[in-house]
């Protein structure tokens, strides 16, 4: 294989008033390459260019993959947050589209309550803090007579105030640990029973 190098050269041999001046063509002759060598540089050049390309594109075809699988980890370990529905309420805010906890279950409802202090006996209490829950006290017949003897009882000072937590909380709190809440969801009535677990302390003297 032959590497030539061609230059164009003005020939003085023609009189300058020549419009359109012939032009003559110079061949410089270059050392002689061989084929093997020739194909051995464009072979070498080749796999340059290639290496080139294919390092960028590795690089990015592991990071794709590592994103993939994170992503696909974070949707096994979340699989409820997954089927829930956002809904933009703004620019940058969404909100979960869907009935909240306490919509599901009205004694679920977080709500920070602070008894009145003219409300002076548990049974009141209770009465008060179902106002706007839209469950009401079961009718004093079904009521046994250990709870309406609850019922009577003075409301504790420190039962005149409770930090937000569920509305069954505060209602657990207001009766006591002896007592459990009956709940009939159909009509919305509560009832409250004895827990037959709940130790009962003797009598002494009669005083109890």
């Amino acid at each position: 294989m032959q590497c030539c190098r061609i230059s164009v050269i003005q020939s003085d041999k023609y009189p300058k008033k020549t419009r359109h001046p012939r032009r003559a063509l110079t061949v410089h002759t270059c050392k002689p390459v061989g084929d093997d060598e020739a194909i051995h540089f464009h072979r070498a050049q080749t796999m340059s260019t290639l290496r080139s390309l294919l390092l960028p594109l590795t690089v990015l075809l592991c990071g794709l993959g590592v994103a993939i699988a994170n992503n696909a980890a974070q949707a096994a370990a979340q699989p409820a947050a997954s089927n829930r529905i956002f809904t933009q309420i703004d620019r940058y805010s969404v909100v979960a589209a869907g009935p909240t906890a306490g919509q599901r279950d009205l004694l679920a409802v977080i709500a920070e309550i602070s008894i009145p202090n003219e409300i002076d006996s548990v049974g009141d209490a209770v009465r008060w803090v179902l106002r706007d829950s839209g469950y009401r006290l079961a009718a004093d017949s079904a009521l046994s007579e250990e709870v309406h003897a609850m019922f009577k009882l003075p409301l504790p000072a420190a039962h005149r105030h409770f930090e937000p937590m569920p509305l069954y909380s505060v209602l657990g709190l207001l009766v006591g640990p002896a007592f459990h809440i009956v709940q009939d969801p159909l009509h919305r009535l509560l009832a409250f029973e004895r827990c037959d677990t709940t130790p009962v302390l003797p009598s002494i003297g009669g005083a109890f």
